[in-house]
């Protein structure tokens, strides 16, 4: 939705589908994201030591914020490795079966 350039941060939503509503943190969402700022030099922060280091922020509307971490190794034009971290907690516990 927005990009606020004096922090280097994106806002993000994702919507499930199926009725589910809203994710409140899609790290699988943000570290493409991220790849992607930084391949078409649209990140708007610079890189120390070939990382570049910024946060997305999800689930603020629907009062669950999250703010995922990213560290994306690289330049303009390629990309080598992205990561993705934050905090977290548990949810649901279970076991699958096959």
């Amino acid at each position: 939705e927005t990009i606020e350039i004096g922090e280097a941060r994106a806002h993000a939503r994702f919507f499930i589908g199926q009725n589910i509503g809203e994710d409140p943190a899609t790290g699988s969402a943000a570290g493409p994201l991220g790849g992607y700022l930084v391949y078409h030099d649209a990140a708007r922060v610079d890189a120390a030591d070939g990382v570049y280091r910024f946060v997305i922020e999800q689930g603020d509307f629907i009062n669950r914020p999250s703010r995922i971490g990213l560290e994306v190794k690289g330049k303009p034009g390629s990309v080598e490795e992205v990561r993705v971290g934050g905090t977290s907690v548990v949810v649901a516990r279970g076991t699958l079966e096959f």
